[in-house]
């Protein structure tokens, strides 16, 4: 079962968009910011299950349940620009930590981060274990903690081209098809568990009813 406790849900067959854990984000109070942003197939019975634990924790929260205007909700539908376009129907997810997640390869083994550093790209296949925390500081709502997350090398998923602008630049320096490193965007997107080439590329966070970037 996907879920695993009363706050924890397991999604399976996810597509990385944004690599946070090999390249995570220093905070200005100190400690380190590790996220994982994922697209989650169209009709994943996996979705019902974090919408549930989110809105048990949103009842449970300072909150009383009501989501504040302009607050972030724990998933949100891809848009039809979003990503490059092409992922419309998809959902994102963010998932956060502020400690280093553990990392499984498929036997359910432990890697190191000298393993699956080579293995952290966009396109790259992954189950992610998340659960729901209500935040409210500068910015508010419900966001998916990141608690670990496993990689299916076996999906040999290709990387996926995001690039910010869309422009190929190596080609117009004479670089022959080398993109830039990205910035949201992304191509059409692969049949269902199967992926394409990657290159990390971070992406806006969605208006209201998204993650927290």
């Amino acid at each position: 079962m996907p879920q695993f406790t009363d706050t924890t849900v397991k999604l399976d067959n996810c597509i990385v968009v944004w690599d946070g854990i090999t390249n995570p984000e220093p905070q200005d109070q100190g400690g380190t910011k590790w996220t994982l942003k994922v697209l989650v197939p169209p009709g994943s019975p996996d979705l019902p299950l974090l919408d549930a634990i989110a809105q048990n924790e949103l009842r449970s929260s300072e909150f009383k349940g009501q989501l504040p205007a302009n607050a972030y909700w724990i998933m949100n539908q891809v848009g039809p620009t979003e990503f490059g376009g092409g992922f419309e129907g998809w959902t994102v997810v963010n998932g956060i930590t502020y400690r280093l997640p553990t990392v499984y390869d498929e036997a359910g083994k432990p890697m190191q981060p000298m393993q699956y550093g080579s293995l952290m790209y966009s396109g790259q296949t992954v189950d992610i274990l998340v659960s729901a925390k209500a935040y409210n500081t500068v910015s508010k709502g419900v966001k998916a903690q990141l608690e670990a997350f496993s990689i299916k090398s076996s999906a040999n998923s290709a990387q996926l081209n995001i690039g910010g602008s869309g422009v190929d630049h190596a080609g117009a320096f004479g670089g022959g098809g080398q993109q830039q490193p990205p910035q949201g965007g992304q191509q059409q997107p692969p049949a269902y568990g199967q992926q394409q080439p990657p290159q990390g590329g971070q992406q806006q966070p969605p208006a209201y009813g998204q993650q927290q970037p």
